[in-house]
């Protein structure tokens, strides 16, 4: 997922938990020792938060990426994501909070004639998405310990759709004008 960014941070991540499993592989270090390792990851947890609070970047993952502003990705983890939408095209977003909140705001946005598609994931994490009030939403999906709540106005008859297709687990998602 991260290997176009320039964020090495989830790299480095990836390169030792990769070292462990091999040293243990190659009977370098024992399987057992592994496993007493696990605190080192909620202390890992709790330091990041710390620093978080403090103004420093902590363990968040959180990007947004588009070729064109048509059609956007936005992902949240651990983190927050706010973006503001000018695409006078606009196709669809993926959008996925997990432990973390994205807002995306289409208020200046004008979508494709056919509509647009939103896909949300949020586990754990929440998502908010202001649309324009002569957009019709349609929302799909179903949310499992979670709750999806639509305050668009819609657009009425002729107005462009815009389908939001959900994945709400343990978090939320908001729909306003």
């Amino acid at each position: 997922m991260k290997l176009k960014s320039d964020d090495r941070r989830n790299g480095s991540i990836l390169f030792i938990i990769g070292l462990v499993l091999l040293s243990a592989t190659l009977d370098f270090i024992n399987w057992g020792s592994i496993f007493k390792l696990w605190p080192l990851a909620i202390l890992y947890v709790g330091v990041s938060m710390l620093l978080k609070s403090k103004g420093k970047p902590g363990l968040s993952f959180s990007t947004v990426t588009s070729e064109d502003d048509d059609f956007i990705n936005a992902t949240a983890i651990f983190g927050g994501v706010e973006k503001k939408i000018h695409s006078q095209a606009f196709k669809g977003a993926n959008v996925m909070a997990l432990f973390g909140g994205v807002e995306i705001d289409l208020t200046d946005a004008k979508a494709i004639d056919s509509g647009c598609v939103v896909n949300v994931t949020a586990l754990f994490g929440g998502a908010e998405i202001r649309v324009p009030e002569d957009w019709n939403v349609i929302v799909t999906g179903t949310p499992i310990f979670g709750g999806v709540e639509d305050k668009s106005k819609g657009g009425g008859e002729g107005a462009v759709n815009i389908t939001l297709n959900c994945t709400v687990a343990f978090g939320g998602l908001e729909i306003r004008t």
